[in-house]
């Protein structure tokens, strides 16, 4: 599968699986800015959720309708 194809939630869970470590490592390296890996796992979380909470209740009555077409037995 192509990476530039990934979903934004995919992405999102392979940084927080595999940059925990790089992330600690990074802090160790860099004395200036601190940065809590939890802080940065939450943002990003926050991050991929927003565009969803946006576009789902204009898209909301198509979801409703589609099931209630897909609920009405002929």
């Amino acid at each position: 599968m192509k990476p530039d194809l990934y979903t934004l939630q995919y992405v999102l869970m392979t940084f927080v699986e595999t940059r925990a470590s790089s992330l600690e490592e990074a802090q160790q390296k860099a004395q200036t800015q601190v940065f809590n890996p939890a802080t940065v796992k939450m943002a990003l979380t926050v991050i991929t959720t927003v565009p969803v909470l946006c576009v789902y209740p204009l898209l909301q009555k198509y979801f409703a309708k589609g099931i209630l077409i897909g609920a009405i037995k002929g």
